[in-house]
């Protein structure tokens, strides 16, 4: 049967626009593999109580700035944060009920300003930390948004009495709080320096004025270690992946760093968890062992010595690869979590170069 004009004009118009669509398509670039996570963004200020209100102001101003430095580059920034000095150099002369409702304001600031907060460790050093303690508990009770913590450890070894004050709060946000959901907000601080971005383990003791970013990198690690044949093609393939993270944020981070006036701290590298992003199954994967068994604390070693040896990132070690541990959402053998962790504290010293924050990592 013969097409007539208009119809075979139809078809020819039809194969043109094909063709055009093929072409196009074959022109476009490949997709680009999504960017790691960005956990978190976090601003430290030095707070002084008569100009709190104007300082949270300006830092959350420069959050949303270097948010949108990072999204523009392909990030994806999960969370905005401001980590203070210890709380009691700046609540000094306030009665209790002065103190819980200075808090209560600072709590609905940064339920209006979309951020948390960490008031940094209720007590640093020394044998009298009971009266902070207790009121930080308090304080954590009574709010949404607020995290604290308590430090342990001094420059003699373990702090008992700050131990024992640390079990107080523990026990205290179990029965005063939904689920004992409080304890969430509250770490047990040991040989962490000042600067982590994590929560609740972020707390300042310099000027102030300063950031520090955040990955959430256990997919990461993951992707490393899959199908690696041995360990020393796994270190290999991480210290590539590390190097190629560290890079990409440092270079937006920098230049945050030079526009906006605020000091870039450094990154930590640290495989934080989520849902869907576990460091218990990256572990699995290499040592080819359930968690917790034997390969377990090789894998972890090959992990944090490499985030302590990236001479520009803020590595913490084992400090949130053991609330990464605990927190993630993937394990064959989940129960033998708790059982590592006795043994990670007890042998800390020996895979990592920091300290250890007892809670679950945000």
């Amino acid at each position: 049967m013969k097409l007539r004009p208009l119809t075979k004009s139809l078809h020819f118009f039809a194969l043109a626009l094909s063709l055009l669509a093929i072409s196009a398509q074959a022109q476009q670039p490949a997709a680009q593999p999504p960017r790691t996570k960005i956990r978190t963004i976090t601003a430290f200020v030095r707070v002084e109580r008569g100009q709190y209100q104007i300082q949270f102001s300006e830092a959350l101003k420069f959050l949303k700035v270097a948010q949108t430095t990072f999204e523009s580059r392909g990030f994806t920034v999960q969370t905005l944060r401001i980590a203070t000095q210890p709380f009691p150099e700046y609540t000094q002369g306030l009665s209790q009920a002065e103190t819980l409702q200075f808090f209560k304001n600072l709590d609905a600031i940064t339920q209006d300003g979309h951020f948390v907060l960490s008031i940094g460790p209720a007590c640093l050093s020394g044998n009298d930390c009971d009266a902070q303690a207790d009121l930080l508990a308090e304080i954590l009770k009574n709010s949404k948004s607020i995290y604290g913590s308590l430090y342990v450890t001094n420059n003699q070894g373990v702090n008992w009495p700050a131990v024992k004050a640390a079990a107080r709060v523990v026990k205290k946000l179990s029965d005063g709080t939904v689920h004992s959901e409080g304890n969430f907000h509250f770490a047990a601080l040991a040989n962490v320096p000042q600067g982590s971005p994590f929560f609740p383990a972020a707390y300042l003791t310099g000027l102030g004025h300063q950031f520090a970013v955040g990955l959430e990198s256990a997919n990461e690690v993951a992707a490393a270690f899959r199908d690696a044949p041995d360990v020393p093609t796994a270190r290999r393939r991480l210290t590539d992946t590390f190097f190629q993270l560290a890079t990409d944020v440092e270079d937006v981070a920098l230049r945050v760093d030079r526009e906006r006036g605020w000091t870039y701290l450094g990154l930590d590298l640290s495989p934080a968890p989520s849902k869907n992003a576990s460091i218990g199954a990256a572990i699995e994967s290499l040592s080819k062992q359930p968690f917790g068994t034997s390969g377990t604390m090789s894998v972890v070693a090959v992990i944090t010595a490499l985030m302590a040896g990236y001479p520009a990132a803020l590595t913490l070690g084992g400090v949130s690869l053991i609330a990464a541990l605990i927190g993630g959402a993937t394990c064959t053998s989940a129960p033998m979590a708790m059982m590592l962790l006795i043994a990670l504290v007890t042998l800390i010293s020996g895979v990592c170069s920091a300290g250890v924050t007892f809670h679950t990592t945000m």
